[in-house]
């Protein structure tokens, strides 16, 4: 995390959030989801655990995952977001984001068929909000399509989507 772009402070949406201290411009890379990535066997160990949970983790491959860390963790979703995710976890503003505003992503843009069975009750506030997140097929079609169009899907999701049709 670059302490002088970004602070992870409370947020209206959910427990902390990531804010942007400088204003991004659309297209710009804003930040990386980052952490330690594992395998399927590794993920399941956390989990039974208690020290990771299910929808905690970033699916990059067929049974490769990413605990991420607490800056990547702290970025809240939204159903009208200012980010979209693509390749293994870049995100990038998908509009203009000002100083001071919190910094959200989709996360069905992340989330392959394997995780069919996670779900996430949404108080993201949006006027779209979606109420319950899932996978990526989950999404209403036009919404897919428009994060298709933008390049808004991380790579995983992006072959998951071009192999079902």
């Amino acid at each position: 995390m670059n302490d002088q772009q970004f602070e992870i402070r409370d947020s209206s949406i959910a427990g902390k959030g990531v804010f942007a201290r400088v204003p991004f411009i659309k297209g710009d890379h804003v930040a990386e989801l980052t952490g330690r990535e594992i395998d399927a066997d590794a993920l399941e160990e956390l989990v039974q655990e208690g020290t990771v949970a299910w929808d905690d983790p970033l699916q990059i491959a067929p049974k490769r995952f990413v605990v991420l860390d607490d800056f990547s963790r702290s970025i809240n979703h939204s159903g009208e977001p200012n980010l979209g995710v693509r390749g293994d976890g870049e995100l990038f503003a998908l509009h203009e984001i000002s100083a001071g505003e919190e910094i959200t992503f989709d996360y069905s843009t992340a989330v392959g068929k394997e995780s069919a069975v996670w779900h996430m009750v949404c108080r993201c506030g949006a006027k779209t909000c979606r109420k319950l997140v899932g996978n990526w097929e989950t999404l209403p079609p036009d919404l897919l399509e428009s994060y298709k169009k933008s390049g808004a899907l991380t790579s995983h999701v992006l072959s998951e989507i071009l192999e079902h049709k």
